[in-house]
C-alpha cells in the first residue's frame, strides 16, 4: 500500500500541510508516465501524445465523478488550491461589488480578496457565524451587490466543517466557491447534491496525490474570466484565447506527471473509501480537554469536526510545544498561525502566536489518538 517507514507514518501529524505517505500506486503512475509515455498533451497525433492526452482525459473523468460533477471538461487542472482559488476569485470579482466569506479563511483566499479591495474597490463581508467560526445559514441576509461567496469547507485551524449545502441554499443565484483544501479526500463532497458552483482543491493533501497538482471544478453557470491566456493546443489559428472549458482557464503545458499521480490517488480513494480521521480527532479532543493546562480549538459541535484540530498549553509557546513533541517523541506537528491569521483572530489565539495543529491522516489507526494524548500530557506536565 505504501513503502514508508511505519514509525515515520505513525508519528506524522501534519496532514493539514501535506499527506504522508502516498499510496505506492501514485509513484508508480508518475514513473510510468515519465518512462513509458513522456509525450505532450493535446498538441500532436503521434502515439505518445495520444497516450498523454488519454492520461489527462481519464484523470478529468475520475475527478469529476469523485466530486459529483457530470461534465469532466469542467475540471481545470492547476498547480495547487491557491492557484485554483485565484482563478475563480480574480475571474469572478466585479468592480465595487461584495464578496462574502467566513472568519476562518486561509490566506489563499484572504490575500486575493484584500488585493481586490485595493485594485477594484471590492467589499468583503463576513458571513454570520458562531464562536467556532461555523456559518449560521439562517442568519444570512440577501445582498443584491454580492458577486461571489467563497468559504473554506473545513478550517485548517480548528477543523470545523461548514454546512455547505445549507449555505448554498441561502445564497442561490450568487456564484458559490468552496475551498476544499482540507476536506477534499476526507469529507464526502458531491457538487450537484451540495449546490457547489465552483470547487478548488489541492492534490497533495487528503487526495493523497503529489505536490504541484490541484484543480478548479466549474460546475455551475458562472462565467470565469481567463486569468492567464496563452497556448492551449486548440484554435491555434486564432490569437484570441479560447472561451470554452477547460481551455479557457488552463493554458500552457500542464503538470502531466503530477496529473498521472493524482489520477492514481483518486482511484485509490475510490476503491478504498474514507478513513475515520474525524472520529479520531473527536476522541483526541475530548481526552486532551481533560489535561490541566491544555486548551483545544475545535468545532463546538463534534458532529461538524474534521480530522484536524489545534491546541495550546498554558505557559508554553506553540513553537516550544511543537519543538518538545518532536525532540521527545519524534512527532511531526505544525505550530504558529498556519497561514490563517483571520481564523486565529476569530478564535482568540492570534496574539499568542497561534497554536499547535494535529492533523490525522489516511494511514493512521486508532492508536494514533493514544500517541497524541500521551505526548501532549507529557509536555503539559513540564509547564511552569
Amino acid at each position: 500500500m505504501h513503502a514508508a517507514d511505519q514509525r515515520l507514518v505513525d508519528l506524522y501529524f501534519d496532514h493539514g500541510a501535506t499527506s504522508f505517505p502516498k499510496p505506492e500506486t501514485v509513484g508508480l503512475a508518475m514513473l510510468g508516465f515519465v518512462d513509458g509515455i513522456g509525450g505532450t498533451y493535446g498538441r500532436a497525433a503521434y502515439a505518445q501524445a495520444r497516450d498523454a492526452s488519454r492520461t489527462v482525459f481519464e484523470a478529468r473523468e475520475r475527478i469529476a465523478r469523485f466530486f459529483g460533477c457530470s461534465d469532466s471538461s469542467r475540471v481545470v487542472f492547476t498547480l495547487n488550491a491557491t492557484h485554483a482559488l485565484n482563478i475563480a476569485i480574480q475571474g469572478l470579482a466585479q468592480e465595487g461589488k461584495t464578496i462574502w466569506t467566513t472568519p476562518l479563511e486561509h490566506n489563499s483566499v484572504m490575500r486575493p480578496l484584500r488585493g481586490l479591495v485595493d485594485r477594484i474597490g471590492s467589499r468583503i463581508r463576513i458571513l454570520p457565524h458562531g464562536p467556532d467560526g461555523r456559518v449560521v445559514p439562517e442568519e444570512i441576509e440577501d445582498d443584491p451587490d454580492a458577486c461571489l461567496v467563497v468559504i473554506c469547507h473545513q478550517s485548517n485551524v480548528n477543523g470545523a466543517i461548514q454546512p455547505v449545502a445549507e449555505i448554498a441554499a441561502r445564497v442561490e443565484g450568487v456564484p458559490f466557491l468552496v475551498d476544499a483544501a482540507q476536506s477534499a479526500g476526507e469529507v464526502d463532497i458531491d457538487m450537484a447534491r451540495d449546490g457547489i458552483d465552483l470547487l478548488a482543491f489541492p492534490g497533495h493533501k487528503h487526495m493523497l496525490g503529489p505536490t504541484g497538482t490541484g484543480a478548479l471544478i466549474v460546475a455551475g453557470d458562472a462565467k470565469v474570466e481567463t486569468l492567464m491566456p496563452g497556448g492551449t493546443g486548440s484554435l491555434s489559428e486564432r490569437e484570441e484565447h479560447p472561451a470554452f472549458l477547460p481551455d479557457a482557464l488552463e493554458s500552457g503545458t500542464p503538470n502531466l506527471v503530477g496529473i498521472a499521480g493524482l489520477s492514481a490517488a483518486c482511484k485509490f480513494l475510490d476503491e478504498r473509501g474514507g478513513a475515520p480521521t474525524d472520529e479520531w480527532a473527536v476522541e483526541a479532543i475530548r481526552r486532551l480537554r481533560e489535561i490541566d493546562g491544555v486548551s483545544v480549538l475545535a468545532a463546538e459541535d463534534p458532529r461538524w469536526q474534521g480530522g484536524l484540530f489545534s491546541f495550546n498549553i498554558d505557559g508554553l509557546s506553540p513553537s516550544q510545544v511543537a519543538g518538545a513533541l518532536f525532540a521527545d517523541r519524534g512527532m511531526a506537528v505544525r505550530s504558529g498561525l498556519h497561514c490563517a491569521p483571520a481564523a486565529h483572530r476569530t478564535l482568540g489565539t492570534f496574539d499568542g502566536g497561534g497554536a499547535i495543529r494535529v492533523a490525522f491522516g489516511r494511514f493512521h489507526d486508532r492508536g494514533a489518538v493514544d500517541r497524541v494524548v500521551d505526548a501532549v500530557a507529557a509536555v503539559a506536565s513540564t509547564r511552569p
